[in-house]
């Protein structure tokens, strides 16, 4: 098939108190079609479980 390619994807994951400098990277740095990144982790899901109940409608978001 004419004109197709395969896409580039580059995938990040943290914790959500690591620094952005990796998906910055991915998003400065090489030919890429798409960027994800994962930061609600099940360890961020625990941590963050204390404010939530302080404040159920921030979700997991401060």
């Amino acid at each position: 098939m004419t004109g197709r390619r395969a896409i580039r994807i580059g995938n990040c994951s943290g914790a959500g108190d690591d620094g952005l400098d990796h998906l910055y990277r991915l998003a400065t740095e090489g030919p890429l079609d798409a960027v994800f990144a994962d930061y609600l982790a099940e360890v961020n899901i625990a941590w963050r479980a204390p404010e939530k109940e302080e404040n159920a409608e921030l979700g997991y978001e401060k």
